[in-house]
């Protein structure tokens, strides 16, 4: 491997003298326009990264003293024909360009070889939809590009895209079609999110115009096996269309804007599409799903019947109560994780889900049934943060929700250890922000037992050093954890 960094270079006659390189790495560096040449060459070469790259005619090359500023300035001209030089290269498969001046990606068609592309950042104006015709590229991410609905559907002819990530931005007036990716019959992993919006506010009143349509072939991809939708609003009749998948077991949802749909709605109009979200019921391949920031929904899903379900995160979710009950059926649940969730009172239905090895709860003050827990016995993790207050003071219109802080501003009650004696399986217990932990004895009784993180509690109780004796790795403080 051969990296560059905060360099400027001529040219590239240097790489001659290594015909056997095969990844390259280029970060914030400078290339004179004609200094290509050499790069055929390199017909080792299996991966190549341009990062904060630019190209500069003789006189910017010149002048240029500060290349984080220089790639910002008029002088950087398209580094296209670098990309064409490295068509010698027979074997590169990995091409990643990141903050680099590229207008026409149409050039990465050269690379026979090529199966997998990242674009983070670059100024693509024409191209992009050619990718689609590439015979070997298996792998495409996108950040941080002016995608436009004709890029989207110049994807729709490939026969070969297993992986396929983007980022749509938000155009004022513009509703993106997703539709086309349904061609894209050899998919297996979909990750589609949206950019932050931290100027714009979205409408209250007409989401329709800003979420993504034609998602609803998406469930009728034949080899689909994840799907990670982050939407400024996840609608019904999205869920619903998913239902129709046999193929999907990695499924993650994301509201980010939930607060401004739901304010619109009737109390009838929000029943009509809780009911849709049904659908996640009839997702018997699903073995993994995220439901993040839709509060405002009440999901009655059927999780505890789904076959395969192996972990299950909520986060912001109504009446945990509910949900919890409908879990206690479930035969194969492995993972739960339940964060910043309302009406979340009684953990005994927990202790029905007898699979569970890993257990993960952000609280709001005492919950009913907490010693449920111990009669888990597979149960090798246990993570519990209580909070009575959940800061959401972030500005709505911002969109910040994305990536939601949660801040523990009080303790409010204590923890009696002692029930978790039982769990003889517990490898490591994490009891952060209660006002107290007693009992903590009991965990001197779990033979398992490897770590553990206990806040509000002093290095110098005898607790901590009895651990350590046990080899125990204990993490004690007296400050309040974060999530």
């Amino acid at each position: 491997m051969l990296e560059i960094c905060n360099a400027r270079f001529t040219d590239l006659a240097p790489l001659k003298n290594l015909p056997a390189l095969k990844s390259m790495r280029a970060m914030q560096c400078s290339l004179l326009h004609d200094g290509s040449a050499y790069a055929s060459r390199m017909e080792a070469l299996e991966e190549l990264v341009l990062s904060s790259f630019c190209v500069r005619n003789r006189g910017d090359f010149d002048d240029l003293l500060n290349l984080r500023e220089g790639l910002r300035c008029a002088g950087a001209i398209d580094a296209a024909h670098v990309l064409c030089a490295y068509k010698g290269s027979p074997r590169l498969r990995k091409v990643l360009l990141s903050c680099v001046e590229v207008r026409d990606l149409s050039s990465l068609l050269g690379f026979e070889a090529l199966e997998e592309v990242e674009l983070n950042g670059i100024k693509v104006l024409e191209g992009f939809g050619a990718l689609g015709r590439h015979t070997t590229l298996r792998k495409l991410e996108v950040r941080q590009i002016p995608l436009t609905q004709d890029s989207l559907c110049g994807l729709w002819g490939s026969r070969s895209l297993v992986h396929l990530a983007l980022e749509i931005p938000f155009s004022s007036g513009v509703q993106y079609d997703v539709s086309p990716l349904g061609n894209v019959v050899t998919l297996q992993v979909l990750r589609i999110w949206r950019s932050k919006q931290h100027q714009i506010p979205l409408w209250k009143e007409k989401p329709a115009q800003q979420v993504l349509a034609g998602l609803h072939v998406i469930g009728q991809l034949p080899h689909l096996m994840e799907l990670s939708l982050s939407d400024y609003e996840i609608l019904g009749d999205t869920v619903f269309e998913l239902g129709a998948s046999k193929t999907i077991a990695r499924l993650s949802l994301h509201s980010m804007c939930s607060e401004h749909y739901a304010s619109s709605l009737s109390c009838a109009q929000k029943k009509k599409e809780s009911e849709k979200f049904t659908a996640l019921s009839n997702l018997e391949s699903l073995e993994e799903l995220t439901i993040r920031d839709c509060q405002y929904f009440q999901v009655d899903a059927e999780f505890g019947y789904l076959p395969n379900l192996r972990v299950l995160k909520l986060h912001s979710y109504v009446d945990m109560d509910k949900a919890l009950l409908r879990l206690s059926d479930s035969l194969t649940l492995t993972v739960l994780e339940v964060i910043a969730a309302d009406g979340f009172g009684d953990l005994m239905p927990i202790a029905s889900i007898r699979t569970l090895e890993e257990v993960k709860l952000f609280l709001f003050g005492l919950a009913k049934n907490s010693d449920a827990l111990g009669y888990l016995p597979r149960l090798r993790k246990l993570e519990i943060f209580c909070a009575d207050v959940l800061d959401n003071s972030l500005d709505e219109r911002r969109c910040t929700r994305l990536y939601m802080k949660y801040f523990m501003l009080g303790y409010v009650t204590h923890y009696d250890t002692a029930p978790l004696a039982r769990a003889k399986a517990l490898e490591k217990v994490v009891l952060c922000n209660f006002e107290g932990l007693s009992n903590l004895d009991a965990l001197l009784e779990l033979p398992s037992l490897r770590e553990a993180k206990l806040s509000k509690l002093s290095k110098k109780e005898k607790i901590v050093a009895a651990l350590t004796a046990k080899g125990v790795d204990v993490i004690a403080t007296e400050a309040h954890c974060h999530l």
